[in-house]
């Protein structure tokens, strides 16, 4: 009974203790991973982010119904709250094998693993390599620089 007891309260505390990843994982974390784990961390990315993207659709389909707008019709509304697809047709090996370029480039290693799922996205749904080079550049600054996350840097590239 003691020792039912005892594991019990020692549990809870060893999942603490565990060598589970900070939330925010750059380059030097996404290395570490075992293959296993990268598939399963997409995997679990990628659900959660389908899943907040379902809300967002729900959400304003609400919204724009409480218009009461003649011109918001049902079509209008499905049209404007269009879901984004974001991570349909792309695998998870695919988006492991990404990923795993993505950061063995030595000035992306210190960028968030979400950034990393962006430009895989982008380059594998056809965005231009000039947009992401734009994009990847002011991930680079922001991250270097918060003061740098809101300048725009297509004006530079004109």
């Amino acid at each position: 009974m003691r020792h039912g007891l005892l594991l019990l309260v020692l549990l809870p505390l060893s999942c603490l203790a565990s060598d589970r990843p900070s939330p925010d994982v750059t380059g030097y974390q996404w290395k570490e991973f075992t293959p296993a784990y990268k598939l399963g961390y997409v995997d679990g990315y990628t659900t959660a982010a389908s899943s907040a993207q379902t809300d967002q659709f729900i959400q304003c389909l609400f919204l724009t119904e409480r218009l009461k707008e003649p011109s918001w019709d049902v079509n209008r509304r499905l049209k404007y709250c269009k879901p984004s697809e974001n991570f349909t047709g792309i695998t998870m090996g695919q988006f492991v094998d990404g990923i795993d370029i993505f950061f063995s480039d030595y000035r992306n290693k210190t960028l968030d693993v979400a950034f990393a799922f962006q430009y895989v996205r982008d380059e594998l749904k056809g965005k231009s390599k000039p947009d992401l080079e734009a994009e990847l550049t002011l991930w680079r600054r922001c991250t270097a620089d918060s003061t740098k996350c809101t300048e725009d840097i297509s004006k530079e590239s004109n």
